[in-house]
């Protein structure tokens, strides 16, 4: 994950090839969420505070994905995979990354 010009956060993407596993899917949450011991669905993930912002296989054509997000909102991105169930991974300690926050320079 990188920050870059106008609220940009840039994340490279490396897929965990898994049979089970259809889908990498990215999550922002404006509180740093609390870890899970159980797989999550969209309903829980969303109630958690969660908002899907990706979900999908890049690997073919990029590594890469980028989102923007507004000035002075605190982000917590956690990157999950999804099986063919739609059940999403569990929230591991080392998934969550952030804080990010920008902020609106005043001149």
């Amino acid at each position: 994950m990188r920050t870059s010009r106008n609220n940009t956060v840039i994340f490279a993407i490396n897929s965990y090839k898994q049979t089970r596993r259809t889908a990498d899917a990215l999550f922002r949450f404006r509180m740093r969420p609390i870890p899970t011991l159980k797989e999550l669905t969209l309903a829980e993930l969303s109630a958690m505070g969660g908002q899907l912002l990706f979900s999908g296989d890049r690997s073919v054509s990029t590594n890469s994905y980028a989102v923007q997000i507004p000035n002075d909102e605190m982000s917590h991105f956690v990157w999950l995979s999804r099986d063919a169930r739609g059940v999403y991974s569990r929230i591991e300690p080392y998934s969550i990354l952030g804080p990010v926050l920008f902020t609106a320079v005043i001149k």
